[in-house]
């Protein structure tokens, strides 16, 4: 990766951090605030809860974001599992905790459906009912 694209990662990486750290501070304002109308003390636990739940989520994401920072600010390029390429930048931005290659990944995918393939119950039991090619 050249200077110019782990810049460019790094901002990007820095940015998407600023932004859950706003729906966390959000979330965080929320919770000594429970004064919603919920009419049993069930439902409002529920809510608390879940709230409580998703601050927990996104203080994860905001970890693995610290994480990724750092990596890119030592240089580091992360690199496929199996075939020790680096990953593409392109690829981290789609899924950026991709621990293979894209070309990896896709024989992955493939070995994947080739071993999984089940017939469905309907052509299984109904094997008239299924439409005619054609």
């Amino acid at each position: 990766m050249t200077t110019h694209e782990l810049e460019s990662e790094l901002t990007r990486l820095e940015e998407e951090k600023h932004q859950w750290e706003l729906r966390l501070n959000t979330l965080e304002r929320a919770d000594g605030d429970s004064s919603g109308d919920f009419g049993d003390q069930g439902k409002e636990a529920e809510y608390l809860g879940d709230r409580r739940l998703r601050m927990l989520l996104i203080r994860k994401k905001i970890a693995d974001l610290n994480d990724e920072i750092d990596l890119v600010k030592s240089g580091y390029v992360r690199t496929c599992l199996k075939c020790s390429r680096a990953i593409s930048l392109e690829r981290l931005k789609i899924v950026p905790n991709a621990q293979l290659c894209g070309d990896c990944q896709k024989n992955e995918d493939e070995k994947r459906t080739k071993r999984t393939w089940f017939p469905t119950a309907q052509a299984t039991l109904y094997p008239r009912a299924l439409p005619l090619a054609g």
